[in-house]
């Protein structure tokens, strides 16, 4: 009882004030169906246990407020007015906000044997010049038709040499009479995109035309990795058309049963359409990012019940780990394929409503190097709301496709949530950083592999940059790594450094743009002294002393009156002086004590050594001395 008075305390607030609406904005609208819609709906959901609360509203007046939590989906009918005919009136822009970040929105427009559904993306803010989207349709020339959706007042958007002006919550809709797929619309601020055609046939001449309609995302939002499956019932050849945005991109192919195993495509112009065999499982990555978008073929296509639709594929980059998605009604087959990172597929942890799929069949789908890049299984649904889920904490991520199909109809959509733009380094910075020193000259750095926070990781990372600076230096350095499948400690070695010196390193993620993410915590470490070693062991150059014609006295090291060796001075090669090191001119029969001309930052020997010289030489010092052994070398120092 106390609960339902407090739901009901808070919807009063809520309804009251736009204070619980501020966190999330949708803006979308519909684009024209075939002969116009029959029904107009938003679906709304959550993945949030407790109430959401949600508000509707549009230019004209019409508003609704809900409640949604986890086990429902709220369904609101539009208006058929809301449909967008052409680009004189400007009002038909809807507005969905909400106070939380986990709210999940679709669109449907229906007609018999004609609906079209997407999954609306939210309306983000990102750190660019430039708002960037470029049109996708199949090839159907003047039903072809672009939508933009204002988010902000003064926003300003270009097509071409035209010019439109946009307010927040105004609509604009583009034709142009020609195939618009490759079209290049830039903004000043963010815009909600939609693309499709009013009707199209696919393959073209091939029964029945349909509406297709799906919402795309800036380029920022891309992504360079992609895990593909045939439609699940079809028989039909499967239809993708890949969009870059990047001079010289090239996007490699590669499928479970295709020869040869790659195929290449390098962009000339900014778009390919291309089919592959049915039952076939690819991978698709590229150089720079691109757009994914699947085409389902039209019934005639197979004589399977279906029809056309669009459905823009999640790069790999855009994975979730718990979203909502929603079956509609008046369509008798429904299936959603969960796509799972290899490093991830534990299908006792990738849930469906809440159960595991070790029941399904999952098939591998394959790298160019002939590892596994993903696997891929397909899940019947019912009509309804339903939650796909990683268990794995915040790092466990699954990419879906869902999709339906009846007697001459079809949708379909990808099961989004959040976005991650790409323009953005890492929001978390790699964890448990240690290093080891190796050698005077070498360190080694691990660190966990970056799979905490996933929902701040901003795309895949690509590799980790290592960078490393000595005390008492400005110059930075720098060394990368690959990012690689089932490594959970990385190791890299720095090598060339400087002996018994103090290195400051940190660790940071790099995703598929090059963008970097926060450093680790700085972590300061020493290099280890240069171990004693003989001169023969080194490669200096110099003199050695040997048994020969020069009397020591090993006074302290006996305790008598002495014992007498003969040494020879023998001259093996001339070096390089340097004006730093130590030089000293002795005298003939002068008695010197070998712990008072040792090089000044060598260890003090255990007990002096003394000698008599019975020649002037000139000494030069390069490294510590060792004790002293009658009849051995004498690797105390150098002589030139």
């Amino acid at each position: 009882m106390m609960k339902v008075i407090f739901l009901a305390v808070l919807f009063a607030l809520c309804w009251s004030s736009s204070s619980c609406e501020q966190d999330t904005g949708y803006y979308l609208a519909f684009p024209r169906n075939y002969h116009f819609t029959q029904s107009l709906k938003l679906s709304i959901s959550t993945t949030e246990s407790e109430p959401v609360y949600f508000f509707v509203d549009t230019l004209d007046g019409f508003q609704f407020r809900g409640i949604v939590h986890d086990n429902a989906t709220v369904t609101v009918e539009l208006p058929l007015s809301f449909e967008v005919t052409n680009s004189t009136v400007r009002n038909k822009g809807i507005r969905i906000t909400a106070a939380t970040t986990k709210l999940t929105v679709h669109g449907l427009s229906h007609r018999d044997r004609t609906s079209g559904m997407f999954a609306a993306l939210p309306c983000v803010k990102q750190n660019v010049n430039e708002y960037v989207y470029y049109g996708v349709t199949y090839g159907t020339t003047y039903l072809s038709q672009l939508l933009f959706v204002g988010c902000e007042d003064g926003t300003q958007v270009k097509v071409g040499s035209e010019v439109i002006n946009l307010n927040e919550m105004e609509t604009y809709l583009y034709t142009n009479g020609s195939d618009l797929t490759g079209v290049r619309v830039v903004s000043n601020k963010p815009i909600s995109f939609f693309s499709g055609e009013r009707c199209t046939n696919i393959p073209v001449g091939v029964g029945f035309c349909d509406f297709i309609v799906e919402q795309l995302p800036n380029t920022a939002l891309w992504g360079s990795h992609f895990l593909t499956a045939s439609l699940y019932g079809r028989t039909a050849p499967d239809i993708y058309t890949v969009v870059s945005c990047a001079p010289s991109t090239i996007v490699q192919i590669h499928c479970s049963n295709s020869l040869p195993t790659q195929v290449l495509y390098e962009f000339e112009n900014n778009y390919e359409t291309f089919t592959l065999s049915n039952d076939t499982f690819c991978t698709i990555t590229s150089n720079h990012p691109v757009l994914v978008v699947q085409f389902a073929s039209g019934q005639e296509a197979d004589n399977v019940e279906s029809d056309p639709f669009m459905m823009m594929l999640q790069p790999i980059e855009q994975y979730e780990n718990d979203v909502a998605i929603v079956v509609p009604s008046n369509f008798t087959v429904n299936v959603v394929a969960i796509y799972v990172r290899p490093e991830e597929f534990e299908p006792e942890k990738v849930s469906v409503d809440g159960n595991s799929q070790t029941n399904v069949n999952w098939t591998a789908i394959p790298c160019a190097d002939g590892n596994v890049c993903g696997y891929v299984a397909y899940v019947s649904l019912t009509e309804g709301q339903h939650r796909l889920s990683h268990q794995d904490g915040q790092c466990g991520m699954i990419g879906a496709s869902v999709y339906g199909f009846s007697y001459h109809n079809g949708y379909g959509y990808p099961a989004v949530g959040t976005v991650h733009t790409l323009l953005q380094g890492s929001a978390v910075s790699p964890r448990n950083v240690k290093v080891g020193v190796e050698s005077p000259n070498v360190l080694t750095v691990q660190w966990d592999s970056l799979r905490v926070d996933c929902s701040e990781v901003n795309g895949v990372i690509v590799k980790y940059k290592v960078q490393y600076v000595a005390q008492n230096s400005d110059v930075v350095h720098t060394k990368d790594q690959a990012a690689r499948q089932n490594v959970t400690r990385p190791k890299m070695s720095l090598t060339g450094l400087s002996p018994n010196t103090n290195y400051t390193i940190q660790v940071a993620a790099v995703n598929v743009e090059g963008y970097v993410g926060l450093l680790s915590a700085p972590l300061s470490v020493q290099t280890a002294q240069v171990a004693v070693s003989s001169p023969s062991s080194r490669n200096s150059e110099g003199l050695t002393i040997t048994i020969g014609v020069v009397f020591f006295l090993v006074g302290v090291l006996v305790g008598a009156s002495g014992i007498t060796a003969a040494v020879i001075i023998r001259q093996k090669a001339k070096r390089q002086e340097s004006s730093k090191e130590p030089h000293i001119i002795t005298k003939p029969n002068q008695v010197y004590e070998m712990t008072q001309i040792r090089n000044p930052g060598a260890a003090v020997m255990e007990d002096p050594v003394y000698a008599t010289v019975s020649r002037v030489l000139k000494l030069k010092i390069y490294t510590q001395p060792s004790f002293f052994v009658l009849g051995f070398n004498f690797p105390m120092y150098n002589h030139e």
